[in-house]
């Protein structure tokens, strides 16, 4: 992930050491700039973004699975990092956080988007809908929706009012993409349901 363990740094409980958490380093390294500095360092911020992916999907097994099996994907928080979209710093344009949340979703567009999207791409979301056959795949976005692509009195803001219409006109309409679906699968990256952070490592 690129914020690997940075909950536990946040409440005090482990140390930001090496460059494991991506996001804590350039945290750190912008954190004593000033604003109008930032700039200067998307180079290298990006580079630091781009490792997470090179890390993780260089892995051996990760790596054959990649390239041998169809894949598509849905970005979450911690493809940023934790909780994102649930903090008031995400939506302020001058905060830390939401600059490099920018520079990280950029990445992101790279790394995951292009999977089902050639880039740069025009559409202002990241949900996506797809049909093989009779099989339906309706990739749900909890992110995207909350924070780059927001709009002030969504009456749908978990997912969007646009978010909602797509999946209502694919799901309903005669000639919608699932029209002919037998089978529908929805994949979105946060449980339907969260008890709590106990109760869920000790379900695994």
């Amino acid at each position: 992930y690129n914020d690997h363990e940075w909950y536990l740094v946040e409440k005090g409980k482990k140390k930001l050491e090496g460059f494991s958490c991506k996001w804590g380093v350039a945290l750190t390294w912008l954190q004593a700039l000033d604003r109008t500095n930032w700039e200067s360092k998307r180079h290298d911020v990006e580079e630091l973004f781009r490792s997470a992916y090179r890390e993780t999907w260089g892995h051996p097994p990760t790596r054959y699975v990649l390239a041998n099996v169809p894949n598509l994907m849905i970005f979450d928080d911690h493809d940023i990092r934790d909780d994102f979209g649930d903090r008031p710093e995400d939506l302020d344009p001058n905060s830390l956080d939401r600059w490099l949340a920018e520079v990280a979703y950029d990445i992101i567009k790279q790394y995951q988007k292009q999977l089902y999207e050639d880039q740069p791409s025009e559409n202002a979301f990241d949900y996506h809908h797809h049909a093989f056959g009779d099989v339906g795949l309706v990739f749900v976005d909890v992110r995207g929706c909350k924070t780059f692509h927001h709009i002030e009195g969504d009456p749908a803001p978990f997912l969007g009012k646009a978010q909602w219409r797509a999946l209502e006109d694919a799901m309903t309409d005669s000639q919608g993409l699932f029209a002919n679906c037998r089978v529908m699968l929805m994949l979105m990256p946060v449980p339907i349901a969260y008890v709590s952070e106990t109760a869920t490592m000790v379900a695994g």
